[in-house]
């Protein structure tokens, strides 16, 4: 089956009181040091006592780059973050952030060493978690196929009048050969993770992105426009 629906949604909403939250220009503002060569992790769930982070590409990228190792194997690696008293939520330059605006999917970046990584000792503590969402460049590549062909994004909100969004004709169209993957992009202003109207940079929604291997190809306003796109 082709079609992802991919609205992201946060698994719990947090208490904007969580944490002592560093001001600009506070010891911990500016020492964190750079957010790049800190290692990466992915939220799998959030309550309001501790995030689950995906540690896995960060084990493939330490056992392929620091153990020179080709082959890793394909087993999940989590870690459990407690949300004490202590750890602060903070952006790439060190300030502050709200928790709440922390979605399932979001990356967050931590001073773990992977080499350190043991399961078995999970939950840890942590000083700071730095929030760093993926670029849009990002997000497009994600959304882009890696081969020959082309993807669909179809991006909506809550308000949109979906009339002319077909579910038979977009069935009808994921015959074609050459289209390879289908989303259903729920955009939302109020979280930077999922508002896939600016990512994509559109003007009105419900809007049809056609995008290949090199990312974006056109804006469509209708399925007759995508099927002209990718069988031309």
């Amino acid at each position: 089956m082709k079609t992802k629906w991919q609205p992201l949604v946060a698994i719990a909403v947090l208490m904007a009181g969580c944490g002592t939250n560093p001001t600009p220009g506070s010891e911990a503002t500016n020492h964190i040091g750079d957010p790049e060569d800190m290692t990466a992790g992915y939220v799998m769930e959030m309550t309001e006592s501790s995030v689950i982070l995906d540690l896995s590409p960060a084990h493939q990228k330490y056992v392929q780059e620091e153990l020179e190792q080709d082959f890793t194997d394909m087993m999940l690696r989590t870690l459990e973050v407690e949300i004490t008293d202590e750890l602060d939520f903070i952006d790439r330059d060190g300030a502050p952030i709200d928790p709440e605006i922390i979605e399932e999917g979001d990356r967050l970046r931590l001073d773990f060493d992977m080499a350190d990584y043991d399961a078995t000792e999970s939950p840890v503590e942590m000083d700071f978690l730095v929030y760093d969402p993926k670029s849009d460049e990002e997000i497009i590549a994600e959304h882009s196929p890696s081969e020959e062909g082309y993807h669909l994004a179809i991006v909506y909100s809550d308000d949109d009048n979906m009339e002319n969004v077909d579910e038979q004709e977009v069935e009808k169209l994921m015959q074609s050969d050459n289209l390879l993957q289908v989303y259903y992009l729920h955009t939302s202003e109020e979280k930077p993770a999922t508002n896939f109207k600016n990512v994509f940079d559109l003007d009105t929604t419900p809007a049809f992105v056609v995008l290949d291997s090199n990312g974006v190809v056109n804006t469509a306003g209708s399925i007759e426009e995508v099927e002209n796109s990718i069988n031309q």
